[in-house]
C-alpha cells in the first residue's frame, strides 16, 4: 500500500490519527497500551505518538539509542537477554527509559517507533528486518513503524522484505516533488480498522476504505 501527503511531519500525524480513530488504543479493562519511542527519532515521529499517549492512556517507553546497536541481542544473533548489558531507569510511574529494546517489549506493546537512519547518530543504520523479527515474536500485536526520510536518498530500504508495517519517506529528498510517501503492509491497515464502523470493508483487491475529507491537502 502508497499513500501520498504534504510531507513526512503530516503522514506521521495522520497515521496516529488513524489509530485512534480505529480504536486500536482503547483497550479492555485491566489492560494498558504501550508505545515504544526510539530516542534518536526525528520530531515528527515522537510528537503524533506522544498525543496519541495523552489521548487514549498509553503508556510511552523510550528506548535509549546510543549508536552502538550491536550490544543490544535485538540486533545480533544473542537470544540471551540476560548477558546483554542493559541500563533501565524508571523515571516516574507512566515512563520506562532503556537502551535495551528487548527489555522494553510485552504483551501490551503496540506501536515500536523508530528511525531507519539517524541525523542524530551519524552513521547508525538499524537491522529494521532482525529488529522487526524480534518485535513480532515478542509481541505479535505490535507494529514496527519507520521513519525512512534520512536512510532512503542513500540506501535501498528494501521495504517490502523487512517485515516494517510502516514507513515514511519524504519525496522532496530523493529530488523529487514535495510530497511525503507512506508505505504500509495491508495486514497493518487491516488490523488499525477491524474493530472499527466504517473503517476497511476489505485490504484485498477492490478494497475499500474510509480516507480523509475532500478538502484535505492529502
Amino acid at each position: 500500500l502508497l499513500f501520498l501527503g504534504p510531507n513526512a511531519t503530516t503522514l506521521f500525524e495522520k497515521l496516529a490519527q488513524k489509530y485512534v480513530e480505529g480504536g486500536v488504543f482503547f483497550p479492555g479493562e485491566g489492560e494498558v497500551n504501550e508505545i515504544v519511542i526510539a530516542s534518536d527519532n526525528h520530531l515528527a515521529n515522537v510528537t503524533p505518538w506522544m498525543n496519541l499517549a495523552r489521548v487514549t492512556g498509553a503508556v510511552i517507553k523510550w528506548w535509549i539509542c546510543t549508536g552502538h546497536h550491536s550490544n543490544d541481542p535485538v540486533l545480533n544473533d544473542d537470544d540471551n537477554d540476560d548477558e546483554s548489558p542493559l541500563v533501565e531507569k524508571r523515571l516516574n510511574s507512566t515512563i520506562t527509559t532503556s537502551t535495551n529494546l528487548s527489555s522494553l517489549l510485552t504483551d501490551q506493546t503496540r506501536i515500536v517507533t523508530i528511525s531507519h537512519s539517524s541525523n542524530i547518530l551519524l552513521g547508525s543504520i538499524l537491522n529494521i528486518k532482525r529488529l522487526c523479527q524480534t518485535v513480532k515474536k515478542r509481541c505479535p500485536r505490535a507494529h514496527v513503524i519507520v521513519d525512512g526520510v534520512a536512510l532512503v536518498p542513500h540506501v535501498f530500504a528494501a521495504v517490502r522484505d523487512s517485515g516494517v508495517d510502516w514507513y515514511v519517506v519524504s519525496c522532496h529528498k530523493l529530488f523529487g516533488p514535495h510530497v511525503g510517501g507512506l508505505c504500509g503492509r495491508r495486514k497493518a491497515l487491516w488490523d488499525m480498522f477491524k474493530n472499527s464502523d466504517g473503517g476497511c470493508k476489505d485490504v484485498g483487491a477492490g478494497s475499500q476504505c474510509r480516507g480523509t475529507d475532500g478538502n484535505d491537502n492529502d
